[in-house]
């Protein structure tokens, strides 16, 4: 039958890592995690090797749920990671579709511009040239303008002279007029000299426009010579003259007459010419104020012209690049959506290979839990067999036996109760009278079998409720529902089932364990429950004699009684308590987001808490305690030590932030300070802690803090040899396990040291640590000889993604 389990182990393995040839290291863990264990069935042969078969059984369920929840995990991040890139391409793919659409419309409207502007500049240069041809018309008609006028000056400047010239024979006409009529008057008929100069000058300005007057002198010169040939004949008559000097001087009026036309001719031409010399030179300003304008039309129409071919070079340079940016946008787009569909591709590929990895990791479960079932070595060890010389765990021994402190098997001294409900009802446990819960065996809700948990349905939650439920209590009860565990597989009917230890003797796991005397009677326990709602503060009180001796429930969220809530619980609640009230008498806790954190915001929180006192036994003197105290500032380091011969036994108070004295303040304290404190001083004579925001956290941004740490020492009584102790250290790199074992009748009574991450030694590394590392090793470790620790994300968690890790864990043994 060894053989069948080896081929299925092995084919399991060989499963795994075929399909895992996409996942050279995944598929390696797998193959190294399961031949680790199917290697020890290789050689067994004998009785002794058969003597480890049932608990070989567990370690290969465990080891193939452990490889389960990593690839599970891996479903989880697989799943994670490609709907985070699907999402990333998808929004690329918008973005770059919305860019898209934006640089084609430019691209449009760069080619509409493209297409306008060259009408638009053949249009100025249309414009251009009809200035430049009514320029060429303006200056025309000036110069037509300009030789008009010097016609017409030329023109008038004739006419004046001709005027001025006949006013001027009219003057010298009408004094010779006037001089005859003088000459008559005095009968000086001797007036033949001005008769013919008279004849003369009339002739100079006879025209149409004087003919009256020229009529008269014609008269007056026929008067004259006929007067003259009457002189000649005969005497002339009184009334001859006086006829004579009448024509006369109506000559006279007439020169007048006439001269006056003349002279109005004068100015009414002198008139004109200057208003037609004003009209043409105002004409001729216009035209050169026009010829200006247009100057300035065109300039500005060349320089319109230049721009709009400056703007079509760069348009049209742009509509290049437009055009490039536009076939690399949907290149890329291409790109995103091949790398969209390459990726769900892969992705439903990786589901395939997960899915059919769960599928054998189940089958070769099953097999086991079948196939191995009810093959135990029940005798092997009991005490009337010589089959094994040594025990070295429970198993080894028959029933009705454990193994002992010196390795043999003895009576059992404890009681396993077991029980099981369905869903929605409530499963109620109680130990034999004497005893307490010491311990959970097993406890799974979903569809476990028995004290076998289901693959498909297992809620991780099961041991840790039914811890806070049950330890260090007589009995407990416990509902099992989705409310109080989480739904482990939906839609399904599910049931609890429990397996818990009882012993006799209280043994407190949630408290520091304390240097102590050797086998003392037993001390008498006493456990105490208070509630507080949230901003208010919850006090209290052992009975007189008794101090605090461990935690057995705390929960700051929304427990019910002693039932945490999976939807609000502060992880921080159980050292936020021990640190409170662990070896006091009395304690008070105020129940704050300020001191726990904040587990479900915006919802009204309450704190439970419940306490076990123990008092001393009235035999030999207890060992003497010492308290010791100290402060220092950020970024400087703390030092305490113990006095002589006195180790820390439990730390009393820390608080890296405000604190006053050893007052927490609300406003500023880090949750992290007693974890802090106890992973580095528990059981040391001295201890050095760096106040720094690198090791505590920042629990109030900007404020400069201080460490405030108090520490119990304690050491020898002054009676009989202490216990002995012994301090044991181990590490193991990632995917590998860390087995620990105590020396031959010691069991583990402390978790010294705990780190997966990047610790180094025994000191934590504030860029890389698991906070669940301390109760990994707590959980696995306290009260057993020996303990094995799987080094794996899927038990701490990741603490720093991409990392390779190691665990180092440091734990003190006693007896």
């Amino acid at each position: 039958m060894f053989g069948k389990v080896v081929l299925v182990v092995l084919a399991a393995a060989g499963v795994f890592a075929s399909e895992h040839a996409s996942n050279a290291r995944m598929g390696t863990d797998l193959m190294d995690t399961v031949l680790a264990v199917a290697s020890r069935y290789m050689d067994m042969e004998s009785s002794t090797d058969l003597v480890e078969l049932k608990s070989t059984k567990a370690e290969i369920i465990n080891a193939l749920l452990g490889i389960q929840q990593e690839i599970m995990a891996d479903q989880k991040a697989d799943a994670a990671k490609f709907t985070s890139a699907q999402s990333y391409l998808s929004n690329a793919i918008k973005t770059n579709q919305a860019h898209l659409q934006d640089i084609q419309g430019d691209r449009g409207a760069a080619q509409k511009v493209v297409q306008s502007l060259p009408a638009e500049i053949a249009n100025l240069k249309h414009d251009l040239a009809a200035t430049d041809s009514d320029n060429g018309q303006i200056r025309g008609y000036e110069a037509q303008l300009r030789a008009d006028l010097n016609v017409a000056t030329t023109q008038f400047s004739n006419d004046q002279r001709e005027l001025t010239d006949a006013i001027a024979a009219h003057q010298r006409s009408l004094q010779l007029v006037k001089d005859i009529i003088t000459s008559l008057k005095q009968a000086d008929l001797n007036v033949h000299h001005f008769v013919e100069q008279l004849s003369t000058q009339t002739h100079e300005y006879m025209h149409e426009d004087v003919e009256p007057v020229t009529v008269l002198v014609q008269d007056a010169i026929d008067s004259l010579r006929l007067l003259e040939e009457q002189d000649q004949g005969e005497s002339v008559g009184e009334a001859a003259l006086q006829e004579a000097v009448g024509i006369l001087e109506q000559v006279v009026a007439g020169i007048q007459a006439s001269a006056k036309v003349y002279t109005a001719q004068l100015q009414e031409d002198r008139t004109e010419f200057a208003a037609l010399q004003q009209a043409t030179n105002a004409l001729i300003a216009q035209f050169d104020r026009q010829l200006q304008l247009n100057a300035q039309g065109a300039s500005l129409l060349s320089t319109d012209v230049q721009t709009g071919q400056t703007r079509l070079k760069l348009v049209q340079g742009a509509l290049d690049t437009l055009s490039a940016q536009i076939t690399q946008l949907q290149a890329l787009l291409a790109r995103l959506h091949s790398q969209q569909e390459s990726d769900a591709k892969e992705y439903e590929a990786r589901v395939q290979i997960r899915n059919k990895e769960l599928a054998a990791l189940e089958s070769a479960i099953a097999w086991v839990n079948k196939n191995m079932e009810g093959v135990g070595v029940a005798g092997l060890c009991n005490p009337k067999s010589s089959a094994c010389e040594r025990c070295l765990k429970d198993t080894h021994c028959a029933k009705g036996y454990e193994c002992g402190n010196e390795g043999q098997c003895v009576e059992v001294t404890k009681h396993e109760i077991y029980g099981s409900a369905d869903e929605t009802t409530t499963l109620k446990l109680s130990c034999p009278a004497g005893q307490t819960i010491g311990q959970v065996a097993f406890a799974s809700y979903g569809l476990p079998d028995g004290t076998t948990i289901s693959p498909k349905c297992h809620a991780p939650s099961s041991v840790s409720v039914a811890q806070a439920q049950c330890l260090h209590r007589t009995s407990c009860s416990i509902q099992a529902g989705n409310s109080v565990f989480g739904d482990p597989c939906v839609g399904t009917r599910k049931h609890l089932n429990v397996a818990l230890i009882c012993t006799a003797a209280l043994v407190p796991m949630s408290a520091p364990p304390l240097t102590h005397a050797p086998a003392q009677p037993q001390q008498q326990s006493h456990e105490i429950f208070g509630s507080a709602d949230e901003t208010t503060t919850l006090a209290l009180s052992c009975p007189s004699g008794q101090t605090v001796s461990a935690v057995a429930f705390a929960s700051y969220g929304l427990p019910d009684r002693t039932t945490i809530s999976p939807k609000c619980h502060a992880p921080s609640s159980a050292a936020v308590a021990q640190q409170a009230c662990l070896h006091r008498p009395s304690c008070s806790i105020q129940a704050a987001n300020s001191v726990f954190g904040d587990p479900c915001y915006g919802t009204r929180k309450h704190l439970n808490l419940a306490l076990i006192c123990s008092g001393p036994a009235p035999a030999p003197p207890q060992p003497q305690t010492h308290e010791i105290f100290g402060s220092a500032d950020e970024t400087t380091t703390l030092a305490l030590s113990c006095p002589a011969g006195q180790t820390v036994s439990a730390v009393a108070f820390a608080s890296y932030g405000l604190p006053d004295r050893t007052t927490i303040s609300p406003k500023c304290h880090a949750a992290s300070s007693a974890a802090v404190a106890q992973q580095a001083c528990l059981h040391r004579p001295s201890c050095s802690i760096q106040a720094a925001n690198s090791v505590f956290g920042d629990p109030c941004y900007g404020t400069r803090k201080h460490l405030n740490l108090a520490l119990i020492c304690s050491g020898p009584a002054p009676a009989p040899s202490q216990p002995q102790t012994h301090e044991i250290f181990g590490s193991a790199d990632e995917t590998t396990t860390l087995a620990l074992s105590c020396p031959a009748g010691q069991t583990v009574s402390a978790v010294a040291f705990a780190s997966y991450g990047l610790p180094e030694g025994g000191m934590i590394s504030s860029k890389c640590h698991a906070s669940s590392s301390a109760a990994v090793a707590q959980q696995a470790c306290l009260h057993r000889p020996s303990c094995s620790i799987q080094a794996v994300n899927s038990v701490f968690g990741d603490p720093c993604y991409g990392i390779r890790k190691h665990l180092n864990v440091a734990l003190i043994c006693s007896n």
